[in-house]
């Protein structure tokens, strides 16, 4: 079947059949995402960060993409600007994969370059 068209039956059944369902990872969306403070927040640290990845600024961005914006602790109602950072997707992936040890890596890099405490 690779590469051969779907018939407009098969794609019929096949849209009957996944009506409503959610992916396997589905969560139930963003609720209490601070929805106003996230979009001003994020702004903050994109010019902040001058849309650079912070791991590694040889990622560049062309024009119209900006860098993802990754929450250090991982939590999303967390907007403050200590808890946000500039990552290209790339890097972003990888922070997120592993918590334990992005958090302290993330907030030193924060801490060194703009003198961010934390506890």
């Amino acid at each position: 079947m690779i590469g051969k068209p779907f018939t407009q039956e098969r794609r019929k059944n096949i849209s009957i059949a996944t009506k409503g369902r959610r992916p396997w990872n589905w969560t139930g969306g963003d609720k209490g995402y601070p929805l106003e403070e996230w979009i001003k927040a994020r702004e903050v640290a994109l010019e902040r960060d001058e849309r650079v990845c912070m791991l590694d600024a040889s990622h560049k961005f062309v024009h119209y993409k900006n860098p993802d914006v990754h929450h250090i602790d991982g939590s999303k109602k967390n907007c403050t600007r200590e808890n946000l950072i500039c990552l290209c997707k790339k890097c972003h992936a990888k922070m997120q994969a592993n918590l334990a040890y992005s958090i302290p890596f993330l907030s030193a890099i924060l801490s060194g370059r703009y003198g961010y405490t934390y506890d």
